[in-house]
């Protein structure tokens, strides 16, 4: 073992991972045990030829356990005793104050909560969100300042396959949030800033401000996300044409930018007589600020420790291994923090870097020949960094650019020389604005060419396409195959590779028909979309169907809900189309996320309610508009059948006598009910009608009595009456709900269904909901996100 360096990165890697992966310490304790023995065995027959040093990979195994198990405690504990409860807290900002959609956001280096001191040991920080129309101006990096509000602990994973956003805040070091208005904030006297950090932030303003003042603002802001990752004043369609195009990274700082800028500064030290030595000695400093102007992104500091590594092996004579300095850097971070592990930034960077160290070559040398070498460079580079990266895209993002290898041949050369430039605009801006001036108006004429091929390349179509996400064996075995190819194959030679290929692709496909084999139940999803409701249904014969589609109404552009929950959970649950979508009724709480699911996948039906349900009209113009045939129903029409299965129209009803006549009615009463039965299962969708409607329902003797009950109106007190309930009778209900101020779920709702012996389930203390039936059942299989 030529690089037990990465061992070492690997054993801390598996660390962190057993801790993670084990909520108990008995399970957890005996995986490491497994795991040292398991190496122990595998190092003893490589001992002739490996290093004693392997051996300190052990440690790092243990470390990885045990820090993390230590921070998982911090972050789910360190603020639990303040949880729910108003306090006043205060400290100074952690880092530079952001104004975006209504809010300014910064992190918050806890000093005090009601008064008691928090030792500096314990370090608790807090995300803030101040609410507000305008940016708070007298808000600055190191700032001291009060707040009174209540203090939550950042929830987990909500839904399967969700966001995680406590380990995305605990990446960050965060361990609570704070929402609140401005009048809850008190700016005090002094400021902490760290004088390094604060001149980072500083360099930072003055590179923004120096590109406004010598560009146009669309190129200023080109140039301020390719020099440092500044993207807050970039236009939105403009950050989506760069992600269709598949030129994101072009928009994200990492180790080419940190290269562009240290290897024009290294060779003007060398000019002006300074020896290799004193050269990366005089680099260190600058790399640091810059970092600080940057950010402080993952794939920066990952960047930077590499960089780093590489100028100590300058000041030491000694040159520098690739692989060892990506296993250093690793080493160091998830010392810093276990929880960079997780952070797609992390993951994207190194799982990047790795794979352009390894199959750059093995694909520069497959290219023709008569290819200029330029070319060749970009596109093995740009093959090389693709192939290491595409499975996280499709999992995390459930996309695949089809164009990205084109563009970024068209693209990558001109980045280089955008980003030296940009830096020289900022140094000769500063020194003398005219020259500074002139400077930006070439440099803009460069950008516009890249924008220029940017936006045609994503005006495309088919320049993008949707995922469903694939699972974590197809992602295992695409590493498996293209390490195969990369180190078996050659090695074997063809008399043996091709079989074994052959043998591979054999098993590989074998596996993926067995975990593709699809599950002949009756699947229904309860997401946790907040304060909403959401059902998306599966048939047993795979036929997608939603019901409601959570949203908000603060909706106004696009759907907080539909965007970042429903449509991600959809991919997750691999639904890339919806055979029929249904509608309850016209509240936002209901429809807002179904717009955006019309937008990003292919709905081949809406179905609402034929009522005068005036609201609805948002979302039923929006799906004609969008070539989404409507269907009205009432009572009795069959929305969907299929073998043994039915999902029918109970209300509203046909006969308009017995409907509300008052055209001011609410649209709750006036959503559309639905029952679901599959053999001897039956399930009832209530949508948000109140006592009024379910009068209605128990005077016409319709068929309510069912195993599984949707509760009304997300447990409101008007809702789910007594005599309703009874006439239900469910084995299981199922409350959609999340933080509001409207007292949802109720208790006298609660208590009238309990009572009555169902069990009850509540997305706000469970995430999301399944509940699996098969046919000839009535036995209920439940699983919940939260456990």
């Amino acid at each position: 073992m030529k690089r037990p360096l990465a061992i070492w990165a690997l054993a801390l890697i598996w660390g962190i991972t057993l801790s993670d992966v084990n909520n108990y310490h008995l399970w957890g304790i005996i995986s490491l045990i497994l795991s040292i023995f398991i190496f122990i065995l595998i190092s003893r027959p490589l001992r002739e030829k490996s290093s004693g040093f392997i051996f300190i990979a052990i440690p790092l195994l243990i470390s990885g356990y045990v820090l993390h198990s230590i921070n998982k405690n911090y972050y789910e504990n360190s603020c639990k005793e303040w949880e729910g409860s108003k306090v006043s807290v205060e400290g100074a900002l952690f880092n530079e104050p952001e104004f975006k959609d209504g809010k300014t956001r910064f992190i918050m280096n806890v000093e005090s909560i009601d008064n008691q001191v928090i030792s500096k040991n314990k370090k608790i920080r807090i995300q803030v969100s101040i609410y507000g129309d305008s940016q708070i101006h007298e808000l600055k990096y190191g700032s001291v300042v009060n707040i009174i509000s209540e203090i939550r602990i950042p929830l987990g994973r909500r839904n399967f396959g969700g966001f995680n956003s406590k380990k995305f805040l605990a990446s960050r070091g965060v361990s609570g949030t704070i929402g609140t208005s401005e009048k809850a904030l008190t700016i005090l006297k002094g400021n902490r800033a760290l004088w390094f950090k604060n001149t980072g932030y500083k360099l930072r303003h003055n590179m923004i401000d120096t590109l406004n003042k010598c560009m146009p603002a669309k190129e200023s802001s080109v140039i301020a996300g390719m020099l440092i990752g500044y993207t807050s004043d970039m236009p939105e369609e403009m950050e989506e044409n760069f992600r269709r195009a598949g030129l994101s990274h072009v928009m994200a700082v990492s180790g080419a930018n940190i290269a562009f800028l240290l290897a024009p500064l290294l060779w003007l030290l060398k000019k002006m007589g300074f020896n290799p030595r004193w050269s990366s000695a005089l680099a260190f400093p600058s790399m640091i600020f810059y970092v600080f102007a940057t950010g402080m992104e993952a794939s920066v500091i990952r960047a930077a420790i590499m960089a780093g590594v590489t100028l100590t092996g300058m000041l030491l004579w000694r040159k520098a291994d690739i692989y060892c300095s990506l296993a250093v850097s690793a080493i160091i971070v998830l010392l810093g923090n276990t929880y960079m592990l997780f952070d797609l930034g992390f993951i994207l960077s190194f799982s990047a870097t790795l794979s352009l160290v390894i199959m750059y070559k093995p694909i520069f040398s497959r290219l023709p020949v008569k290819i200029p070498k330029i070319i060749r460079d970009t596109l093995a580079g740009t093959i090389a960094a693709q192939l290491g990266v595409i499975p996280i895209i499709a999992y995390c993002f459930n996309t695949f650019s089809l164009i990205s290898v084109f563009t970024n041949l068209l693209i990558v050369p001109l980045t280089g020389i955008i980003t030296v430039l940009g830096a020289i605009l900022v140094i000769v801006g500063n020194l003398f604005f005219p020259a500074g001036k002139l400077l930006g108006v070439l440099l803009s004429l460069v950008v516009d060419v890249m924008l220029y091929v940017t936006e045609t390349m994503a005006a495309i179509p088919w320049a993008e396409i949707n995922l469903a996400t694939p699972s974590i064996i197809l992602v295992l075995l695409y590493y498996l195959i293209l390490l195969f190819l990369i180190y078996g194959y050659p090695r074997l030679g063809k008399e043996l590779a091709k079989p074994a290929f052959a043998s591979i692709i054999v098993m590989c496909g074998a596996v993926i028909l067995l975990i593709s084999i699809p599950s002949k139940s009756l699947q229904i999803h309860f997401a946790d979309v907040g304060q909403g409701d959401c059902a998306i249904i599966r048939t047993p014969s795979g036929q997608n169907i939603i019901l409601d589609g959570g949203g908000s109404i603060n909706d106004e552009e696009g759907s907080y809900a539909g965007e970042c929950i429903v449509v991600p959970l959809l991919y997750n649950l691999n639904m890339t189309e919806i055979d029929l979508m249904i509608a309850s009724h016209g509240h936002m709480d209901h429809i807002g996320g179904l717009k955006t699911v019309i937008d990003k996948i292919n709905v081949k039906k809406l179905v609402v309610a034929d009522t005068f349900d005036i609201e609805m009209r948002e979302l039923t113009d929006y799906a004609v508009e969008k070539g989404v045939p409507v269907t009205r129903i009432k009572e009795g029409a069959f929305i969907y059948e299929e073998d043994n299965l039915t999902l029918k129209s109970l209300y509203p009803f046909t006969e308009e006598g017995l409907m509300p006549s008052n055209s001011t009615t609410n649209a709750n009463e006036l959503s559309l009910v639905a029952r679901l039965d599959y053999g001897d299962f039956s399930a009832l969708f209530t949508g948000d009608i109140g006592f009024e409607s379910e009068k209605r329902l128990l005077d016409n003797n319709v068929q309510l009595s069912c195993d599984l009950l949707k509760v009304a109106h997300h447990g409101s007190k008007y809702s789910s009456d007594q005599s309703f309930i009874k006439a239900v009778n469910p084995n299981m209900s199922v409350i959609s709900v999340g933080r509001n101020t409207y007292g949802h779920p109720s208790p006298e709702a609660i208590e009238r269904i309990v009572g009555q012996g169902s069990i009850m389930y509540q997305t706000i203390l469970n995430g999301g909901i399944l509940v699996e039936v098969w046919e000839k059942e009535t036995r209920m299989r439940v699983t919940t996100v939260v456990q």
